[in-house]
């Protein structure tokens, strides 16, 4: 999972700083960095977010919290063969 995170965190980071130009033929679609257009909208832009159902959260989280515990599992059998 590491090397997952870094990655998705490094192509998150990379896209976030690029800079998205004016098109021709698309006059209404934004321009600028990603991580400003998010964090700095122009006046009139909605908000759409909403807060997720924390009931749902907990049974994701419990969903993928096996995984590291599966995945050392599996280390011990294999180095036990």
């Amino acid at each position: 999972m590491p090397i997952i995170q870094k990655a998705t965190f490094g192509f998150a980071r990379l896209w976030n700083r690029h800079k998205i130009h004016k098109q021709k033929n698309h006059p209404n679609l934004p321009c600028g960095k990603p991580w400003i257009l998010y964090h700095q909208p122009a006046d009139g832009v909605l908000n759409y977010a909403h807060i997720p159902d924390e009931e749902l959260l907990e049974t994701l989280k419990k969903s993928v919290a096996e995984y590291g515990r599966s995945h050392e599992q599996l280390s011990r059998d294999v180095i036990k063969r």
